[in-house]
This record gives C-alpha cells, sequence and structure tokens, in this order.
C-alpha cells in the first residue's frame, strides 16, 4: 500500500493466473527474437505423462491475448498432443 497526497492507495497484484499467462507470452516473444517461427507442444495427458497441466490450461487464452497483438497462431492435434505454432508480426 502506498500512500499519495495523504492517500492511501493500493496497486493491485497481478493473480496467479494472469502472471502465468504474462510469462507465458514473454516467453514466446522472447524465443521468436528474429525468428519467423516457434512451436510449442501441450497434451491433454498432463500430467500423466510429463506434461505441464497449467500450460494445456492456459494456451488457448496465451493464444487469444497474442492473436490480438498481430502474431499468426496455428494448432493442430495428434494422438492428444496440441501443436500450436507461433509466427513473428
Amino acid at each position: 500500500m502506498e500512500t499519495v497526497n495523504s492517500v492511501e492507495t493500493t496497486t493491485p497484484e497481478l493473480s496467479v493466473k494472469e502472471k502465468y499467462i504474462q510469462d507465458m507470452i514473454a516467453m514466446f516473444k522472447q524465443r521468436l527474437g528474429n525468428d519467423l517461427s516457434t512451436t510449442f507442444m501441450t497434451s491433454s495427458c498432463a500430467p500423466a505423462y510429463g506434461w505441464s497441466r497449467e500450460e494445456y490450461a492456459i494456451m488457448p487464452e496465451v493464444a487469444s491475448r497474442m492473436r490480438a497483438e498481430g502474431y499468426t497462431i496455428t494448432s493442430a492435434v495428434n494422438h492428444g498432443v496440441t501443436d500450436w505454432t507461433i509466427l513473428n508480426k
């Protein structure tokens, strides 16, 4: 909590989900760099085979937000694994 001109203000903290989404978007932007594209895989079999349940649940929201920023994102499901391809702007 901060005091500004004798008025206390609160800075809203990000929820765990929101922070995870923002961290994933930052990771993809870093992975893209000057490259044309990057790929990422998630699976509905999480975590039975070592896949992240959080990544599987959050990736559609990440893709939606990145599309809104101008990135092209495609996905295809094969044998329970979702292959995501992210193309640079």
